[in-house]
């Protein structure tokens, strides 16, 4: 799959949905600036799946791998709600103002954990620019109850609500961050094996290979779901695609209910 990205077109090529969307004046560096978020979180999600299967090689640790594989599902279920065929390209571009209300917010908190005041006043005039510019363009503020922004262009779902609405793993997602976050009934579970059956109470760290076999799908699909709705969107070639998944996918003993592409898009 990097091989296939890095010999396909950067670019949206002529015809693509994502060169037509470009074609909107008014729209067109808001649409550049949303393909880029995409490709960034592409990028995350491969280098998570990378950091995985390097992991998952003797001697195994048994709870780092699944913070990589919480951290691939992550991003490429914002990678694919970014690319998503079939969206207007206004929908595409509040997703991007949502993300980077989101990012900008996540920043703030930073601050204000650190007490850098000046970085604070720096961020609230930039969420402030980023909400003019979406105002400029037709989209109402995003307020609570309250009359306080929550939100720039339009809300951002929760992460878990995008990995169950595009993917359908929300209980995977949820054991993918009780390991991240180390709770103890998920690692003895998942990170440790009896070392007497007879004393279960006494445990070694250990990974069984149903374990592993499920951290290795969700990278692989972390990984080949935003590449797909990438070059969906910019047309690359899916034949090339569709051959690249259906060889390696099969390689790695995936049963052909789990071949997505068959069954449409991953979002």
């Amino acid at each position: 799959v990097g091989s296939y990205l890095r010999s396909e077109s950067i670019l949206p090529r002529p015809k693509s949905p994502a060169a037509g969307e470009l074609a909107d004046a008014e729209l067109a560096d808001q649409l550049v600036n949303a393909h880029h978020l995409g490709n960034l979180m592409l990028e995350a999600a491969a280098d998570h799946s990378y950091a995985l299967t390097r992991l998952l090689v003797e001697p195994v640790p048994t709870v780092a791998p699944w913070t990589c594989a919480r951290g691939g599902l992550e991003a490429s279920v914002i990678s694919c709600w970014l690319l998503a065929e079939g969206v207007t390209a206004r929908e595409r571009v509040s997703r991007a103002f949502a993300y980077r209300y989101k990012t900008l917010r996540e920043q703030q908190k930073l601050a204000r954990s650190s007490d850098d005041q000046a970085a604070l006043l720096r961020l609230e005039v930039r969420l402030d620019e980023v909400e003019s510019k979406a105002l400029g363009l037709g989209y109402a503020r995003v307020l609570d109850k309250h009359g306080v922004r929550v939100g720039i262009g339009r809300a951002m779902p929760s992460t878990t609500d995008l990995v169950e609405n595009l993917f359908g793993q929300e209980t995977l997602y949820r054991i993918f961050c009780a390991m991240a976050h180390s709770q103890t009934t998920a690692m003895v579970q998942l990170g440790f094996l009896p070392f007497d059956d007879q004393l279960p109470t006494l445990m070694q760290k250990g990974m069984n290979s149903d374990v592993a076999a499920v951290l290795l799908r969700s990278a692989t699909d972390s990984m080949a779901k935003p590449t797909w709705a990438k070059a969906k969107l910019f047309g690359l070639s899916m034949k090339r695609l569709v051959a690249i998944l259906e060889k390696r996918y099969a390689e790695m003993g995936f049963n052909q209910s789990q071949f997505f592409w068959r069954h449409g898009t991953p979002s």
